[in-house]
């Protein structure tokens, strides 16, 4: 049901263009593999589900642009030394077609095992970074995570869970007004909720989704939050 945040959009900015990038945890925790069926990893749901992210702008807002990017304690994302958002660019941020879906779902199928920490920060600047040029566009982003945040400490490799470099990443999604929303794939049902929907999509104006525990497919984390983003959609 990620996809009322499009038909949103849709509403919302009628022929108007957005600009769009998908976020994708390609950390260790994405490793994990679901119960069932067929038992495939985190991340293999996320890139299916970008895809289909991916697909569905197309249907719906052909005039769009959309990117992606990765995120992983191997690739240090830090725009003080430099210009480094090539090292983490998935797919650049371009016209919506479909050989831009074919490229999102070529590239993310090459990208190898996710591994390493967890820096969700690292992810949102990479994807703040990436919609630098469309400053003039409505600007969303989905970050597709477990939220398990976590970064390298000295005593304990990912040991540092303290959500403050998230925070004051969300600060500068909300000063250049970029909406987060995030899919958790977290088969916990309330693990990923404070990092994803309170940390991450709320403060930015976004929802938050879930993927359930059978990985079958993203589901609102409560069924009010359904109720009452329909009844934004229709307001709108």
């Amino acid at each position: 049901v990620w996809l009322v945040a499009i038909i949103r959009a849709a509403v919302r900015y009628g022929p108007r263009r957005v600009s769009w990038v998908l976020i994708m945890d390609h950390t260790g925790s994405m490793r994990t593999r679901c119960r069932w069926p067929k038992r495939p990893r985190k991340f293999d749901r996320a890139r299916a589900t970008a895809k289909d992210i991916a697909d569905w702008i197309l249907l719906l807002r052909p005039n769009d642009r959309l990117g992606v990017v990765r995120f992983t304690s191997r690739l240090c994302f830090n725009p003080r030394l430099g210009n480094p958002l090539p090292a983490v660019t998935v797919v650049p941020l371009a016209p919506i077609t479909p050989a831009q879906c074919t490229l999102v779902e070529r590239n993310l199928k090459a990208l190898g095992l996710p591994r390493g920490c967890t820096p969700i920060h690292w992810g949102l600047a990479a994807g703040r970074w990436m919609l630098r040029p469309a400053l003039n566009d409505p600007r969303i982003m989905f970050l597709l995570s477990d939220g398990k945040h976590n970064t390298w400490t000295c005593g304990r490799d990912c040991g540092n869970r303290n959500p403050r470099p998230v925070r004051n990443e969300v600060k500068e999604e909300k000063k250049e007004r970029i909406t987060v929303h995030s899919i958790g794939f977290s088969y916990n049902a309330w693990q990923d909720v404070n990092m994803l929907k309170n940390v991450i999509a709320r403060p930015t104006g976004g929802n938050y989704y879930r993927l359930d525990e059978l990985c079958l497919w993203p589901v609102f984390a409560r069924s009010e939050s359904f109720q009452t983003d329909n009844q934004m959609l229709f307001s709108d």
